[in-house]
């Protein structure tokens, strides 16, 4: 036994050495790395030099699983080769073991005794007692499991960043004089960026040429757009509703991309779920006692029942098993496409009771829709839309679409547009038989020099309040129309609304900045019993404290800057693709096909992992028991006890996989 304790002793101190030599060498490297680029010296041979030196820092970790197989094989020999590969045995075994060999060094330094302190105990009495295939077979398990998580990691980590990859798109930068299209990742600070008519603003910036109508509903929560010219700010993601701008980069949406996809990657799939902090927990107190008991019976019955003992212990199992579920379900979600940030929300989510819709872009579609349309003067309906729709036929922003889709209805062909009389500023003017056509807000007409009265005023202010927005039709000198452009629900919300309510959410709430009018009036649409309008940014943030304070779990589900204070309050946050920057990055869950599609099955995801993962929890502890009652009880053989315990771990890993499709 003394021999077999200093074998393992002094192998695992080689390797010890081995790492803390890699190590200095990879922090000597990596500072002249550092220091060579500081200096703009870097070369190739130092790049290599540092990589390869952060390879070899755990030159045993990267044998490991070799090395219990080539344990295993010379295991089985060894009863026709006795006594010559004991001590070979004995070796590899050390090497194999070496992550819970380190893990015990930790916990003993620590004071503490752990699953690891069990593992290294469980290796001593194992080579103790001469069961050398017993214990190889174990570590065989072991490390298969711990590879086969890992690479289930590493799916889960290429599945969120091929998200990311998805969501870089190409912008037209000016440069030179020349527009050039570039990935917007690749966009730096003072660079001018053009954007034109329908397109998404993709930076913060100000104008430094042009004039524009922008819809900043993303930002505010209001669905009326605003006009800006030179020097006036902009913002990422708002929509660039007619005109095209020059401008300034303050500060690229990509800028800090790597930054974001780690702290994703380290949230996602390297957290650790309730279940298995407690079952670590749980594994980690009853160390000592299991020791205890190895100690008694290894005095009563000998060194192989007490290792047998050691066997029982379940914190591996927990470490193994718990993550896989979480992990397989992760990707799952991503290839749905749903980007999960955080992986606590996965746990979150089966707690939730209550859901807090933001109105305007995540209830209501980008695309708004044609409402009422006012004529004055001899005009009819018809003739005021088709002078609105000739002049924006040739435009790709949403209101340009809603007011094309609604004149389809009267299905008459639009007259064609010479392009030199087509101009677009805060507006927009045709020249069309022999008439001068103007399509835009009550701002543009002014400028242009047409009159507006009270009377008309009067007439459109219902529309304004209902916070609808207005596109004003000037013929010629005059005013002579306006169309209501209002918001379009999003085709997926009642039936989303209606599963919600099957699937036990209690509570659904719109909460929005917009009007009480139009807020109501759509939760009276869908069904939705609570809805609070005209709320303040900071004001959202304490509803969904006043409703956690009720004893309420709480989702908030938003696209905007308005959104983001209530979205970190909230116990898990959802955003759209598409949504502002500071939402997305707020957000805990995004849902990648910019609607809610998905919403109801993210839900379904969070519920089976953690059905699963609380089933493969019970598949652990059972052979636990049966191990500890029959190594104590009957004197069960270390072997045995072994393919017990890897029989059931096999089946809970299979169980979870088949689950988990």
């Amino acid at each position: 036994m003394l021999i077999e304790l200093g074998i393992i002793l002094s192998t695992y101190t080689s390797f010890r050495l081995l790492e803390k030599k890699n190590e200095k060498k990879y922090k000597i490297r990596k500072n002249k790395f550092l220091l060579d680029r500081k200096n703009k010296a870097l070369t190739k041979k130092t790049n290599k030099e540092i990589i390869k030196s952060e390879k070899n820092i755990a030159v045993p970790a990267k044998k490991e699983l070799n090395i219990a197989f080539i344990s295993l094989g010379s295991a089985i020999l060894q009863p026709i080769f006795l006594p010559h590969l004991a001590l070979i045995n004995a070796i590899l075994l050390s090497y194999s073991s070496y992550p819970y060999l380190k893990g015990a060094e930790k916990a003993l330094k620590n004071k503490k005794f752990s699953n690891d302190v069990l593992g290294a105990g469980w290796t001593i009495f194992a080579v103790g007692s001469g069961q050398y295939f017993a214990a190889a077979l174990g570590n065989v398990v072991y490390h298969i499991g711990t590879d086969f998580i890992e690479k289930t990691r590493d799916q889960s980590r290429q599945s969120i960043v091929h998200i990311f990859d998805r969501q870089d798109r190409q912008v037209w930068l000016l440069k030179n004089n020349i527009e050039i299209e570039i990935p917007l990742s690749k966009v730096l600070l003072n660079d001018i960026v053009i954007v034109n008519s329908g397109e998404m603003i993709p930076v913060d910036g100000k104008i430094v040429y042009g004039v524009a109508r922008i819809d900043e509903h993303i930002l505010t929560g209001e669905s009326q757009t605003v006009e800006k010219s030179q020097d006036e700010p902009v913002f990422a993601s708002t929509l660039l509703i007619s005109g095209t701008i020059h401008i300034q980069v303050e500060k690229a949406g990509n800028d800090t991309a790597v930054a974001k996809i780690e702290k994703v990657l380290n949230q996602t799939t390297d957290f650790k779920s309730t279940l298995q902090l407690k079952g670590e927990e749980w594994a980690d107190k009853s160390a000592p006692y299991l020791l205890g008991t190895a100690g008694l019976t290894a005095v009563t019955f000998g060194f192989a029942p007490a290792a047998a003992v050691l066997v029982a212990n379940f914190g591996y199992q927990i470490r193994m098993v718990t993550p896989l579920s979480t992990l397989r379900h992760l990707s799952k979600a991503s290839k749905a496409g749903i980007l999960i940030k955080d992986g606590r929300s996965l746990e979150r989510l089966n707690d939730i009771d209550t859901i807090l819709f933001d109105k305007t872009g995540t209830l209501t579609e980008e695309q708004p829709q044609v409402g009422e349309i006012i004529s004055w003067g001899n005009y009819s309906s018809e003739e005021i839309l088709r002078c609105a729709a000739t002049a924006e036929v040739k435009l790709k922003h949403p209101i340009a679409k809603a007011i094309l889709q609604a004149y389809e209805t009267y299905n008459n062909p639009l007259d064609e547009i010479d392009d030199a009389h087509y101009e677009i500023g805060f507006g927009t003017k045709i020249q069309l038989n022999k008439q001068t056509i103007r399509v835009g807000s009550l701002r543009f007409m002014q400028n242009e020099g047409l009159q507006w009265d009270d009377e008309k005023q009067a007439t459109l202010e219902p529309i304004y309040q209902q916070g609808h927005s207005i596109v004003m039709v000037g013929i010629d000198n005059k005013i002579a129309g306006a169309i209501e452009i209002k918001p379009t629900i999003r085709s997926e919300i009642p039936q989303l609304i209606k599963q919600l309510k099957k699937r036990g959410i209690k509570h659904l709430m719109i909460v929005s900045g917009d009007h009480s009018k139009p807020t109501h009036q759509l939760a009276e649409k869908l069904g939705i019993p609570e809805y609070s309008a005209e709320v303040l940014p900071e004001n959202k943030a304490t509803i969904v404290s006043e409703l956690q304070q009720q004893g309420r779990k709480v989702c908030f589900i938003g696209d905007g800057i308005n959104d983001t204070i209530a979205m970190k309050q909230a116990d898990v946050s959802i955003s759209l693709q598409g949504a502002s920057t500071i939402a997305t990055d707020t957000a805990d869950v995004i849902l990648m096909n910019g609607d809610l599609t998905h919403l109801n099955s993210l839900f379904n995801i969070a519920d089976s992992t953690n059905s699963i993962m609380k089933k493969s929890a019970a598949m652990v502890i059972l052979p636990a028991g049966l191990i500890l009652i029959g190594s104590i009880g009957f004197q069960m053989g270390l072997l045995v006890a072994v393919v017990i315990k890897q029989s059931f771990l096999g089946a809970n890993i299979l169980y979870v996989l088949k689950r988990s499709k």
